[in-house]
């Protein structure tokens, strides 16, 4: 069985928490696949440059972050597919990427408020 049926057998966006810490997670199972960190607040080590719901990269090291406009933050990217051939491309479906993560986020919060309260 190749990786992506693998992959095509679970939800595309996974949604969960550390068991020893406040962290938050969230895994993307389609191209492109990674894992990464899900936090509120925009207190990063180094120098940041972040655009509102694109992507931006921290120096020096060149390393991922994304911000969307309703106060979320993705980071620590780890990937799980080979380099992009097509930069623009794979910026595209990133993007779209990160955009399921916090729609399903958002529903997920919507769905506890009603359903207990919080």
């Amino acid at each position: 069985m190749s990786k992506n049926a693998l992959f095509n057998r679970y939800p595309s966006v996974i949604i969960g928490e550390a068991y020893d810490s406040d962290d938050e997670f969230a895994v993307h199972t389609r191209y492109p696949r990674f894992i990464c960190k899900i936090t509120f607040t925009d207190k990063f080590t180094g120098d940041l440059e972040v655009v509102v719901g694109e992507i931006g990269l921290m120096q020096p090291n060149n390393k991922l972050i994304y911000h969307t406009d309703n106060g979320l933050y993705l980071q620590d990217f780890i990937f799980m597919d080979t380099k992009p051939t097509d930069e623009e491309k794979w910026k595209i479906e990133f993007d779209k990427a990160c955009k399921a993560i916090i729609a399903t986020l958002l529903l997920l919060d919507d769905r506890a408020q009603r359903e207990i309260g919080i």
